[in-house]
């Protein structure tokens, strides 16, 4: 409990550089390439239904059994500005977004953030957590766009999934923005404006929101991580110490939350799509006192590391070793790459996070997977093999 991982990175706020400012422009233009992609796609989804709508009324039949579901997501993506962002991919608290595993960014899009996320990422959440590389697992990536003429311009607070989150500011040309974290204790709060291309790592537990932005277009690259003891496809180990999950009083939390919230899943449904029946399950974690310990270890743990942990923002590096820092990061990940081995394309990567593959599931509070969400499953499987990333 007296840990420093205990003590000050449950309810920490950590900064660092991460990309330079042209990196950052890169992501940029390459999500808005990937928006237009979406919405051309959404055009055609629209002008094909139309189609169809216009023969069939031309020989006076009522089609009444057709679905018009895809059709209103897809007036969504094409007719709302801004056009081709995702305005309800997150149904409790939407985000305009696109993830960058089911909506169309490309290989190279991948195989560039993969390469600055294992070289300058992978190494700060291993270093503040004491997290082994290899089981950090991505659950969700995407960019997320506020705009203070088109769309959405901020985000109320709410914590997020997962056990580790993060967010890399990637545009400058805005005024306000900026996450705000709550200490939920003292009932108090500090504000966060990292510098274009520091990152924000944060527990997910936190309690934040997004501030609004008042002119401009804030972009941000956000991940919410998942740290597994074990593969939750494969079911091998990951190297996770015991230091870093069961005596880790925010991995603890989000463990039993993860596993309430799918234990509901089975029995109750969500909007992120069930792998059973709604209300049958034969799993042993949804037995009725299962799941309220589960539930109930989540809110204990949760308050006392409100009251036990410091709340603290802390930057890791000074300005003016902003160069050498990254060149630190980027020589080491070359000397480890020239030693690594990947296995085959099935299979996590071994010495490495798993950045895309393993998105868009659920656990359950054994670290088995529990279910798949509706996205992944719509995009399907083939889209999260190595070699289609």
């Amino acid at each position: 409990l007296c840990s420093t991982n205990n003590k000050v990175a449950t309810r920490s706020i950590f900064e660092a550089p991460l990309f330079t400012p042209e990196k950052c422009q890169h992501i940029i233009n390459i999500s808005i390439e990937a928006a237009a992609r979406n919405a051309e796609k959404a055009r055609q989804i629209i002008a094909e239904y139309d189609a169809k709508e216009t023969f069939l009324n031309s020989l006076n039949i009522l089609n009444e059994n057709d679905d018009t579901s895809s059709r209103e997501e897809a007036e969504k993506v094409a007719k709302i500005d801004p056009l081709g962002w995702r305005k309800d991919r997150h149904k409790s608290y939407p985000t305009t977004d696109l993830n960058v595993v089911t909506d169309p960014f490309t290989k190279e899009d991948r195989k560039f953030l993969q390469e600055k996320l294992d070289a300058r990422l992978a190494p700060l959440i291993e270093r503040i957590f004491g997290i082994a590389r290899e089981a950090v697992r991505c659950n969700d990536m995407f960019v997320v766009r506020y705009d203070a003429t088109k769309g959405q311009t901020n985000l109320r607070r709410h914590t997020d999934s997962g056990h580790v989150s993060f967010n890399i500011l990637l545009s400058d040309q805005f005024e306000g923005g900026g996450t705000r974290f709550h200490n939920r204790h003292l009932n108090n709060f500090l504000d966060a404006k990292p510098a274009k291309g520091q990152v924000l790592i944060s527990p997910a537990s936190i309690n934040h929101e997004g501030l609004s932005v008042t002119s401009g277009t804030r972009y941000i690259l956000v991940g919410f991580t998942s740290i597994d003891d074990k593969d939750p496809i494969s079911e091998q180990p990951t190297g996770l110490s015991v230091f870093a999950s069961w005596l880790s009083l925010s991995w603890i939390q989000s463990r039993f939350k993860e596993g309430y919230h799918a234990s509901h899943t089975r029995l109750e449904g969500n909007e992120l799509g069930v792998q059973n029946p709604v209300g049958v399950s034969d799993n042993w974690s949804d037995n009725k006192y299962v799941r309220s310990l589960c539930r109930d270890i989540t809110t204990y743990i949760t308050t006392l590391s409100d009251f036990w942990s410091q709340h603290l923002h802390i930057s890791l590096v000074s300005k003016e070793n902003v160069n050498a820092y990254l060149d630190a990061l980027d020589k080491a990940d070359k000397e480890q790459s020239e030693i690594l081995q990947q296995v085959s394309s099935s299979e996590r990567p071994r010495g490495r996070s798993w950045w895309f593959g393993g998105q868009q599931i659920d656990v359950n509070v054994d670290g088995t997977l529990a279910s798949v969400w509706a996205s992944r499953s719509n995009a399907g499987e083939d889209t999260f093999k190595k070699e289609n990333l």
